[in-house]
């Protein structure tokens, strides 16, 4: 019985140990089950959030990354957990400081970011720098010290910050360089701050009128309309009229006002106003009505076109008697009409117009030559000389622009040009303007590696016509030998007269040296049909010599020179015949 009472005693307590387990057990599930909850109520928040949740592990390896992060960042969580956060997102330079801070985080859970909120720079998977406001946090679990981080992206308030500033500036800029006189006022109308122009206009510090009604300052006599109780003003609009204002000293003045108000949350809240001093435009306008007359008699009296130009509109507002007679227009076909109407080249017309404005600022006039358009179509070529008129305050009232007809002196010009690089006889190019020529080639030729050909030739026996027949019938041969080359010759090509009965041809942009024997074949040839000049058939064959860049020289002196010697052993071999220079 004692045997059997120790078995139930024991029975007992394993049953009552069982049931504490259970019951363990089953308090354990109940607080799992608790914090699974939480864990998850928890991050359907961190997902839904618009900030960036990050949490990194003892080693500072991501543990943790919302969606938020996910977008702001460009990583998706798959590429982000197990990563190290600070070789992933930090700028170089925040690691030293980084690698220096961390082992007293592992131990402490403290650190100089820890428990703030810091504005740093961040990168996104693309590499792109950019602001962010970080708040860091630490947890402690069983294995150490974790970190919390919740990061915003700053970059569109930083730029309204910056945007907010940069306008703030331009408006300080503005209230205190310019040259017109503000005033700023409340609700009220009185005054509460001026800028520098207004005590130079009006006399006033703003110690002397801060909190005064802005009218019984500038209009004591209160004759003027108040503007600032307008309706237009009331309704949110800009106004603006000329008007006249009194200095402290009493004295009337000439002014531009322009007032709008200011609102704040829909209501006016006090508006400004800018006085433009405009006793001196006023005084110029005088003195523009009283010249008028005298600079018309003079204007009238020029051989020169001359117009007055709207600088904005670019439309002529007046013009003279020698600009009718030029352009073959009446006075009032040209006045109101665009001045392009006389232009030919509107590219070159526009770009003429955008130079001159820059050289307004310069003392002097702008000129360029155009050709222009008279009214029956037919087209000369012009001198044009742009000058502003310009008011006491500098503005340009308006732009005289004088154009002179220059026909005469470019046929002089073109004449003396025909003369200096072309043969009178012939019309071919003289030895100056092949020289010019021969320059360029050879560089092409230098930057392409490709070849020029310099070929010297003369008329075999000329010299026999010129003493039988005379000289007037050799001139004339060697005006249809000139003809006979200029034909065989391709247009890129150049013949050019050397002296006497010598040319030059030269034949750029050859492929290879052979490319010179067919033309110099095709001149033999059509060298060996009759001239008929005049009663006389002659029969002049040509000795062609011929000279290869960079085979046979590379500079236009040694070119010519082989060229010539290879001419003379084609002479030498039977002439009517073409030599390619040998050494």
């Amino acid at each position: 019985m004692a045997d059997q009472s120790n078995t139930d005693r024991e029975t007992s307590k394993e049953i009552a140990a069982l049931n504490q387990r259970i019951r363990e057990l089953e308090e354990a599930r109940a607080e799992e089950k608790g914090a699974n909850e939480s864990e998850l109520l928890v991050r359907a928040i961190s997902m839904a959030a618009q900030d960036a949740i990050v949490m990194l592990d003892v080693e500072g390896r991501v543990s943790y990354w919302n969606l938020a992060a996910d977008r702001i960042f460009g990583y998706t969580s798959n590429e982000a957990l197990g990563r190290n956060l600070h070789d992933m997102l930090a700028p170089k330079r925040y690691h030293e400081a980084h690698d220096a801070a961390f082992p007293e985080f592992q131990c402490s859970g403290r650190g100089n970011a820890v428990g703030k909120t810091l504005q740093l720079k961040a990168l996104r998977k693309s590499g792109q720098e950019f602001p962010i406001e970080l708040s860091l946090s630490s947890v402690r679990f069983k294995d150490g010290w974790h970190a919390v981080g919740i990061i915003r992206d700053i970059s569109e308030r930083e730029q309204a910050e910056e945007e907010l500033f940069r306008q703030k500036v331009r408006f300080q800029s503005l209230f205190t360089n310019t040259n017109d006189a503000m005033v700023f006022i409340d609700e009220k109308h009185k005054i509460i701050d001026i800028n520098y122009q207004f005590t130079r206009l009006f006399g006033y510090d703003l110690d002397e009128i801060k909190g005064r009604v802005i009218n019984k300052v500038v209009d004591p006599h209160g004759m003027a309309d108040n503007i600032y109780a307008s309706p237009r003003f009331l309704r949110g609009e800009k106004v603006e009229m000329e008007a006249v204002r009194y200095g402290k000293d009493g004295q009337p003045i000439d002014v531009l006002l322009k007032g709008a108000p200011v609102f704040i949350k829909g209501k006016i809240a006090g508006g400004y106003a800018i006085y433009s001093d405009m006793r001196e435009k006023k005084r110029a306008e005088k003195l523009l009505l009283e010249s008028k007359s005298r600079f018309e008699a003079i204007v009238s009296s020029l051989g020169d076109a001359v117009f007055l130009i709207d600088p904005a509109t670019r439309l002529i507002d007046e013009c003279n008697n020698a600009a009718t007679t030029i352009f073959g227009y009446s006075r009032e076909e040209l006045v109101g009409r665009q001045s392009s109407i006389l232009h030919i080249d509107q590219a070159h017309f526009e770009q003429f117009g955008i130079d001159a404005m820059a050289s307004y600022e310069d003392p002097g006039y702008h000129a360029t030559e155009f050709l222009m358009r008279r009214r029956d179509g037919s087209v000369f070529p012009t001198e044009n000389y742009v000058r502003p008129v310009r008011d006491s305050d500098g503005r340009i009232l308006y732009v005289v622009s004088v154009v002179r007809d220059i026909s005469e002196r470019k046929q002089a010009e073109e004449k003396i040009h025909q003369m200096a690089h072309y043969d009178s006889l012939t019309g071919l190019p003289n030895r100056e303007l092949l020289s010019d020529r021969l320059a360029v080639a050879l560089a092409h030729a230098r930057r392409n590696h490709g070849y020029v050909a310099v070929a010297m030739l003369d008329l075999d026996n000329f010299k026999d016509v010129n003493d039988k027949l005379g000289h007037d019938i050799g001139d004339l041969l060697l005006k249809a030998a000139a003809e006979r080359l200029s034909a065989a010759l391709r247009e890129s090509d150049t013949v050019a007269r050397f002296g006497g009965d010598e040319f030059v041809l030269l034949l750029p942009g050859l492929k290879k040296v052979d490319d010179v024997t067919p033309v110099a074949r095709k001149i033999v040839e059509s060298f060996r049909k009759f001239f008929l000049i005049g009663a006389h058939q002659l029969l002049v064959t040509t000795s062609i010599g011929i000279a290869v860049y960079p085979d046979d020289g590379t500079e236009e002196k040694i070119l010519i020179k082989n060229a010539d010697s290879a001419m003379y052993q084609a002479k030498q071999t039977g002439r009517n015949r073409y030599q390619i220079y040998v050494k």
